[in-house]
C-alpha cells in the first residue's frame, strides 16, 4: 500500500475536493506531488531551503505562496524561529 493510499491522505484529498470543487483533479494532483517531493526528497528540500534562507533578512517579511509553499514556509520558520524577531 503506497503513501497515496493511506487513509489520512485520502481524507485530506477528499476535504480539498469538497471545499474547493473548482479545482481540477490535475491541479490537486500537482499540488500533492509537489508537497510529496519536498517532503520525500532531502536534496530538493535542502536546495529550496538554502535559496529561501539566503533571501530572508531581519526586515519585516510576509510570506505569500501556494499550498506547497506553505510546507516550505513553515519548515523555514521552525528552523529560523530561534533567531527571528517577531512583531507584536
Amino acid at each position: 500500500m503506497g503513501t497515496q493510499n493511506q487513509d489520512w491522505l485520502q481524507a485530506i484529498v477528499k476535504a480539498i475536493d469538497q471545499q474547493w470543487c473548482g479545482l481540477s483533479g490535475s491541479e490537486v494532483e500537482k499540488c500533492l506531488t509537489e508537497v510529496y517531493r519536498y517532503l520525500d526528497k532531502s536534496v530538493l528540500r535542502k536546495a529550496l531551503n538554502k535559496i529561501l534562507q539566503e533571501a530572508l533578512t531581519d526586515e519585516s517579511t510576509s510570506e505569500v505562496g501556494h499550498p506547497p509553499g506553505n510546507f516550505v514556509g513553515c519548515n523555514l520558520l521552525v528552523a529560523k524561529a530561534p533567531q527571528m524577531r517577531f512583531a507584536s
